[in-house]
């Protein structure tokens, strides 16, 4: 169903599985996807696809604007079908948050999702309306993907290779996602506007949110040259980041830097989820 956004709900699924195939590899072990990752699994899949219906429900009026006849509910499905989905999707998690801390006995392990929950349903009535507020909280929700499949059962040390590659990833996913939420803030910013969100377009106008994309995307870019440089002094593989990741993060950047025109924010944020996608390939084979 669209209004879940299947194809996100893919790349968290493929970032799980990544993540812990790295686990068990630097352990020299064979994958193993046990009871507990699965319970991790569809508690963050229920949690994305939970905000992304919350999401379509309170921005009717806003889809109706920026997306008339494309717009979900009204169209795929009904407000009141939307709405029960919504509770149906809350009662599971909740459900599935109480059964993981039963497996393991670690209490975060059922707060942290539940908050989450808490964040995602008051993103669009109360964090839109503060300039750069939602933006960074829906990007450290997915930036926090990674770091979800260690939780409560492998206790990293803060320099060890493992927990730093896991970092990196969550990082970039995470400036990936701010720099998309941006670019699809510019695609909405008429209807948002009407409806009284602060998006940084609407808050400081294009030519600021443009500075501010093509800032972060030189973050990015020199993010993947230090894990580029320091996976090359680990273990090899440096020369697959810099074909996968560097190279085509720099054309962006390039391209971003020397014209901006009004199809742009759309090519950007199809192609950095692209790059997301890139990055989960060269992390899986690295």
């Amino acid at each position: 169903m669209a209004i879940v956004r299947p194809i996100n709900l893919i790349i968290i699924l493929l970032t799980m599985i990544v993540v812990q195939s790295n686990i068990y590899a630097h352990a020299g072990q064979e994958t193993r996807l046990g009871f507990q990752w699965w319970l991790k699994l569809l508690i963050m899949l229920i949690l994305a696809a939970s905000g992304n219906v919350i999401n379509d429900i309170w921005d009717q009026k806003v889809d109706a604007i920026n997306k008339g006849s494309k717009q979900l509910i009204g169209r795929v499905i009904t407000p009141l079908q939307a709405k029960r989905l919504y509770g149906i999707l809350i009662f599971f998690l909740f459900i599935l948050s109480f059964q993981i801390y039963l497996v393991t006995q670690k209490a975060v392990l059922i707060y942290v999702p539940l908050a989450m929950a808490v964040g995602l349903y008051i993103y669009t009535p109360v964090l839109k309306r503060f300039t750069w507020v939602g933006n960074i909280w829906v990007s450290a929700c997915i930036g926090f993907v990674p770091l979800w499949v260690t939780m409560g059962k492998w206790n990293w040390t803060f320099h060890s290779d493992i927990f730093i590659r896991i970092f990196f990833l969550a990082l970039m996913a995470f400036f990936v996602n701010w720099i998309r939420e941006i670019v699809k803030d510019m695609m909405d910013a008429e209807g948002d506007e009407q409806c009284g969100y602060q998006s940084l377009s609407i808050a400081y106008g294009n030519p600021f949110a443009i500075k501010v994309v093509r800032f972060f995307l030189s973050v990015l870019f020199l993010l993947i040259g230090v894990y580029t440089f320091w996976s090359e002094q680990r273990n090899g593989g440096g020369y697959v980041a810099i074909v996968l990741l560097w190279i085509p993060c720099g054309m962006l950047l390039w391209k971003t830097a020397k014209s901006w025109s009004t199809t742009t924010p759309k090519k950007v944020s199809f192609f950095l989820k692209t790059w997301m996608l890139l990055a989960l390939i060269q992390f899986y084979f690295s």
